[in-house]
């Protein structure tokens, strides 16, 4: 059996506001100057939105659907595709690390057509649950339209998606070289994606890191951690398996 294919695709990038507020919430500044993250200067976060496309003998897999439409600089993940010779049609499955808008926004297109036609769409059993009961997202220290976005978005996708959406448990062997793992606390549900080739793991990690400083301070969580100690422990998780098993780390922010 051959290894699967690999590759990052890009839906663009989103400038933030407040970064620092944003990522490192009550961490001092001499430590983040420490950690390589700039000072006060540091304005905005100009942050990439990398999907992850994995390609089997059979199987032609895309772990996240990008932002689409909720800025400019986003929704490219289709040309990208194209780019490669990947029409949406293509798509055989789509796995959703987390339900935030930037994840889930390629499958919300505005004229309500399906953005990937053919795909099963995969998540956590977890993650569905957690988003069908409309949390309440005020412990989390961002803007009001921010958190109502988050929700308004989610509620749209599982109505919208009701029909199409397999849940799956944390933790499920898909083919056999791909595998579900569970990396909560970003979200209660966040999962990850580990593709085995014939000498390397591959570890796309979705959110559970969102910049470099989090490898050196994996205890820094932000402000849209849901779960702050729970996101801490899966980075450190995550950590140890790519020091014990050599594996590489690919994140949707990285």
């Amino acid at each position: 059996m051959k290894n699967p294919v690999i590759m990052s695709v890009s839906d663009g990038y989103y400038e933030y506001s407040h970064p620092r507020q944003l990522l490192f919430p009550g961490v001092a500044e001499a430590d983040l100057i420490a950690a390589g993250v700039p000072g006060k200067e540091w304005k905005t976060w100009k942050s990439p939105y990398t999907a992850t496309l994995i390609q089997t003998e059979d199987t032609t897999i895309l772990v996240d659907a990008g932002a689409g439409n909720i800025a400019k600089t986003t929704g490219l993940i289709f040309e990208n595709l194209k780019q490669n010779n990947i029409h949406p049609d293509d798509i055989d499955i789509i796995i959703l690390t987390h339900l935030h808008p930037d994840h889930i926004g390629g499958l919300l297109p505005s004229d309500g057509r399906p953005a990937f036609p053919n795909a099963r769409i995969i998540m956590s059993d977890l993650e569905h649950s957690y988003w069908q009961k409309e949390p309440d997202l005020h412990n989390l220290s961002i803007p009001p339209e921010a958190r109502n976005m988050i929700c308004t978005m989610a509620t749209d996708f599982l109505q919208r998606y009701s029909n199409r959406i397999e849940t799956l448990p944390m933790y499920t062997q898909l083919t056999p070289h791909i595998s579900l793992f569970a990396a909560p606390g970003h979200t209660p549900g966040h999962i990850g994606v580990e593709v085995q080739t014939d000498d390397t793991l591959f570890l796309i990690a979705g959110d559970a890191f969102l910049h470099p400083a989090h490898f050196t301070n994996p205890e820094w969580s932000s402000s849209v951690d849901i779960m702050p100690e729970t996101a801490t422990r899966t980075r450190r998780h995550i950590l140890e398996r790519i020091h014990s098993e050599s594996a590489k780390l690919l994140g949707f922010h990285l």
